[in-house]
């Protein structure tokens, strides 16, 4: 926080643009990047904003350059409410006061997606949430050190459905073990997500649940 704001001269012709509320990762997934780039440095692993910061920058965005829609580019956005609970909360709550009108977008773990917290950020403006699903193999789940079930994955996309807010699935779905059954497994059980049509031509990865 006792860093200014980035300094944006651009024009976002598409209204959009990004925002950094936190950096680094708590997790130790074996296929990802963030944390042995966050260990290089000295200080916290994880570091994060406030909400007063974070929403106070986000009005000065829509009032300066008509932005409506907000891409954050946290690691994973929800996993600050384990560090600092009711963070999220904060945040919606902050943005209904001051009446933002905006649109948003975060990734995060499918283990943070909860009902109670989905549904207030949707009312705060929340559109779309990206989560990596990985596999849905649980040889491979353990390999990767992903700590989440694949019952625990469906639990994430039933209640995105059910709030009906959209969502994207980041997948691995072969490493250097991979059995073609695994293979198999995993297209079967993304098809039964419904994130999959094996009659369908265009690329799984491209396809989104839009609401």
């Amino acid at each position: 926080d006792t860093l200014p704001y980035p300094w944006r001269d651009e024009r976002y012709p598409l209204g959009e643009c990004t925002i950094s509320a936190s950096r680094g990762c708590a997790y130790h997934c074996t296929f990802c990047s963030i944390v042995p780039f966050y260990r290089m440095q000295p200080g916290k692993q994880i570091r994060l904003r406030s909400p007063e910061s974070l929403v106070d920058e986000m009005e000065s965005l829509q009032r300066e350059h008509a932005i409506q829609w907000i891409n954050f580019t946290d690691d994973d956005f929800l996993g600050i409410n384990r560090i600092e609970p009711g963070w999220s909360d904060r945040i919606a709550n902050l943005m209904l006061e001051k009446g933002l009108q905006l649109k948003l977008f975060f990734q995060t773990r499918a283990d943070h997606v909860s009902e109670p917290v989905m549904r207030k950020l949707k009312e705060a403006g929340l559109r779309t949430v990206a989560f990596g699903i990985e596999s849905c193999a649980p040889r491979m789940l353990a390999t990767m050190d992903k700590r989440v079930s694949r019952e625990r994955n469906r639990e994430a996309i039933r209640i995105m459905s059910g709030l009906r807010i959209n969502y994207e699935l980041y997948s691995i779905f072969v490493d250097a073990d991979s059995t073609v059954p695994e293979l198999i497994e995993n297209m079967d059980e993304f098809e039964s997500m419904g994130y999959y049509d094996s009659n369908d031509p265009v690329p799984f990865s491209m396809q989104v649940n839009e609401f």
